[in-house]
């Protein structure tokens, strides 16, 4: 079991694509952020967080993932199929009102370290990854919108083809959102059944700024994928990874941010 994994800027594979990822203010891996210059900000987890913001025009989107030098290669693909993965991470946006739709974060629980599919540059098509996908913005991984100047967090399966499987899930119901500038923290667990299925579980926490460990969990969404269904992603393939992503549309969106990225593997 792997708690509180901390990585450095070499662990971090960056997955290339077409969508400008040069433009977030620090590149591919963004800038870093002191957590006490956000208003209500997060002490249990350091000082500084990571953020994405554009510095330029372009509506960047990167895909960040653990790299296979880590931990003997256990984030990186082929993954076992009798493992389950657990995802966890503060994340959060700074919204204004009735700009939600230009930004976002997203952890990336199975994704493809080959490519990324770019259905778009502007709000209407973003890029997202393939594979199992957890965001919080104000655009779901179908690129539809709720609406509002409140994000959702929506669990998503996208397919090699770059289409969605199926529909996103809201994972607080139909009237859950969530605010912006304030921290959430997630968690994503992928719970396979060998190479049969996978069972996919978002949980948020209840307990406020605690340190890693002292969370109340709440289940707020959940997706089971068939290895007969399109979206399916084999844990087993070499190109299987574990990441995040973030994505900003217009020059004055909204920065995002992540902070107390971890994974926790348990054999099943």
């Amino acid at each position: 079991m792997a708690l509180g994994l901390i990585l450095s800027s070499s662990d971090i594979a960056f997955v290339t694509c077409s969508a400008f990822p040069s433009n977030f203010q620090g590149g591919e891996k963004g800038a870093s952020a002191a957590n006490s210059f956000l208003s209500s900000p997060i002490t249990s987890s350091g000082d500084f967080c990571r953020t994405f913001y554009e510095s330029s025009t372009g509506r960047p989107f990167i895909l960040n993932v653990v790299s296979s030098s880590v931990d003997g290669g256990i984030y990186a693909g082929p993954l076992s199929s009798a493992k389950a993965y657990s995802v966890r991470a503060w994340i959060r946006t700074d919204h204004a009102a009735g700009n939600t739709f230009r930004s976002g974060i997203g952890l990336a629980v199975r994704t493809v370290s080959s490519s990324v599919p770019n259905s778009g540059t502007d709000a209407s098509g973003k890029a997202h990854p393939i594979g199992y996908t957890v965001q919080l913005g104000g655009i779901r991984q179908d690129d539809t919108q709720p609406g509002g100047s409140q994000n959702v967090l929506s669990l998503g399966v996208v397919r090699t083809s770059g289409q969605e499987f199926g529909t996103p899930i809201d994972c607080s119901g139909t009237a859950g959102l969530y605010a912006g500038e304030v921290w959430h923290r997630v968690r994503v667990d992928v719970i396979p059944a060998g190479t049969a299925a996978d069972t996919i579980n978002v949980y948020t926490s209840s307990a406020g700024d605690v340190a890693s460990g002292q969370e109340v969990w709440e289940l707020v969404g959940t997706q089971q994928v068939l290895s007969t269904d399109a979206g399916y992603l084999d844990p087993t393939d070499n190109d299987v990874a574990i990441g995040w992503y973030a994505w900003q549309d217009q020059t004055d969106s909204e920065p995002v941010y992540i902070d107390q990225f971890e994974i926790l593997v348990q054999d099943l």
